[in-house]
């Protein structure tokens, strides 16, 4: 077990530093009036350089240090990434468990159609109309600088980022369909069959093995998530780490490179995490994985 969980840290390592320097070698393409007649090789040693002295010094953008400003956006990011993250699941378990039980029920075989067929929506137009029906019918502009107490507005600025996130990129329409396929499996397993022939409880059983997928379902879908971040960031200014780069490449004169590779580390970093938790989590809910 011991070499097993070595194993998976050890290529999650190698491949995190990999999707830094890929990253780095991208950011050496963006223009750049400040980096004129600097060459290619010297601009993308020098990305490389910051990462390894972990010398990211102050922040063009904010002029605060950059890891106090990326804690701050990132705690920000995790917030709303783990609220969507957590809304999906919530929304596809009970479509799921409710399919699972009526499934000649009208209800429930057209709530779980709008959901598959609602969450095709890219998560820009989610965006972009959920922003558009608050301030045409509330009045509202729901973005973060008004997340102040408990009010309209408020509630507002939590609940539609979190909602247009959720909702869009077919992130919860694949979701219900992996849940309900595998539950359905787990449910006509010989395994199961024989506890319910002796009397037993299931639940457990298949809780057990319904997280590991809901993990890796989630893991699968994580880019979508992370891009769905960064424009949901933009849209209802929420400062967050996919924020802050956007503000990064955008600002005129020199850019704010330090800033990019920090934000860019945490968000590769937490999914590597996500990764690595899957990966671990499956290996211990089906031994037989051990053989492979």
């Amino acid at each position: 077990m011991m070499k097993k969980v070595i194993a998976i840290l050890f290529y999650n390592i190698l491949l995190f530093v990999a999707v830094l320097v890929t990253i780095c070698f991208v950011m050496v393409f963006i223009p750049d009036s400040s980096k004129h007649g600097v060459s290619l090789a010297s601009r993308f040693l020098d990305y490389v350089m910051i990462l390894v002295l972990f010398d990211f010094g102050y922040s063009l953008v904010t002029g605060f240090p950059i890891w106090d400003t990326v804690l701050s956006a990132g705690v920000k990011s995790l917030l709303l990434v783990s609220g969507g993250l957590l809304l999906v699941v919530l929304v596809a378990s009970v479509t799921v468990i409710a399919q699972i039980n009526w499934p000649e029920n009208k209800f429930v075989m057209l709530w779980a159609f709008l959901i598959r067929k609602v969450s095709a929506v890219p998560i820009l137009i989610w965006a972009t109309v959920l922003i558009f029906l608050s301030f045409t019918f509330l009045s509202v502009v729901p973005v973060y600088q008004d997340i102040s107490g408990f009010n309209l507005t408020s509630m507002l600025a939590v609940a539609l980022p979190l909602l247009a996130l959720a909702s869009g990129d077919n992130i919860l329409g694949d979701t219900c369909n992996r849940m309900f396929n595998r539950l359905q499996e787990l449910n006509n397993s010989l395994f199961i069959r024989a506890l319910e022939a002796r009397g037993f409880q299931t639940r457990f059983h298949i809780l057990r093995n319904m997280v590991p997928e809901v993990l890796s379902i989630l893991s699968s879908r994580i880019s979508y998530l992370i891009t769905g971040m960064i424009v949901v960031e933009f849209i209802f200014n929420w400062q967050g780490l996919g924020w802050m780069i956007w503000r990064a490449i955008i600002a005129e004169g020199e850019k704010d490179y330090a800033l990019v590779l920090a934000c860019s580390a945490c968000i590769v970093l937490f999914v590597i995490l996500l990764n690595i938790t899957r990966d671990i989590s499956l290996k211990l809910s089906n031994p037989h994985l051990y053989l492979n």
